[in-house]
């Protein structure tokens, strides 16, 4: 079985041509694949936070919803 390939991790920085799912949500946009394609880590004095990456490129639309 072939090895997968490891998910990039960044810290406390995002690419430009990456989003979080919030940042996503909040321009009416979602991810256009289910998996993330690398992880950040976000660090505040308080707080340490790890979350997916996605593709800008691939987001689509939101539905609405009534």
């Amino acid at each position: 079985m072939p090895r997968r390939q490891p998910v990039p991790k960044y810290v406390d920085e995002i690419p430009a041509h990456l989003a979080t799912l919030d940042l996503l949500s909040d321009l009416g946009l979602k991810p256009g694949h289910a998996q993330p394609v690398a992880l950040v880590e976000l660090n505040t004095r308080d707080c340490q936070r790890l979350t997916g990456l996605f593709e800008r490129a691939q987001a689509v639309p939101k539905e609405d919803t009534p």
